[in-house]
């Protein structure tokens, strides 16, 4: 995506915490049933499991990986993208289980061409990301 376009009000693209993933899916506060955020987010995952993201065990982080995957395969489909930076404390957190999963999921969904060897990669900015492109937009405005 053009760096100036994802930049303007409202500030939002590139985001894909409300793709569907599971139409049958969590009730999601955009008001949508089975988004990323409902299904994978940190409070999601305390909401089904009782216990902070980070005490998940292996299968729940093989699963918000395929998910992940999963929305960041239908949006490669959709956009000439090379990379895939994602952060978050959860998936920052999951680690190489989590991007193993996610790649994979990501590979079985995009079946173009020009989808084979797009990457998704932890962010350089690790969980500052969000707060700095929020700052970005911010500054821009």
């Amino acid at each position: 995506m053009h760096p100036r376009r994802s930049a303007e009000p409202p500030g939002n693209a590139g985001h894909l915490g409300h793709v569907i993933v599971e139409p049958e899916g969590h009730d999601c506060s955009c008001g949508s049933r089975g988004c990323l955020e409902a299904e994978v987010s940190g409070w999601a995952l305390e909401r089904d499991s009782g216990q902070p993201a980070h005490r998940a065990d292996e299968a729940t982080r093989i699963r918000v990986g395929e998910l992940v995957g999963r929305g960041v395969g239908s949006f490669m489909a959709v956009f000439d993208l090379e990379t895939c930076f994602v952060s978050g404390s959860v998936a920052l957190g999951f680690g190489a289980t989590f991007f193993r999963a996610a790649n994979e999921e990501a590979s079985r969904v995009a079946r173009l061409s020009y989808c084979e060897g797009v990457e998704i990669v932890p962010s350089a900015l690790g969980t500052d990301g969000p707060l700095l492109g929020a700052a970005c937009v911010a500054w821009s405005t």
